[in-house]
């Protein structure tokens, strides 16, 4: 499974992903790991509009 890459080598077809984390992250800071976040309850629109991983 190829999954993670360099920045420099994602995709095009990921290159929305990579905006919306940019986006998504820019007012939150950095979660280190999310966990103490918790659940925030929303998505990036890109994220949300795309389809839904199996849970």
């Amino acid at each position: 499974m190829e999954a993670i890459y360099y920045s420099d080598d994602v995709p095009d077809e990921w290159a929305d992903y990579v905006r919306a984390n940019v986006e998504f992250f820019k007012g939150l800071g950095s979660p280190q790991g999310g966990s103490a976040l918790g659940n925030l309850c929303r998505d990036h629109p890109v994220v949300a509009a795309g389809p839904v991983a199996a849970r």
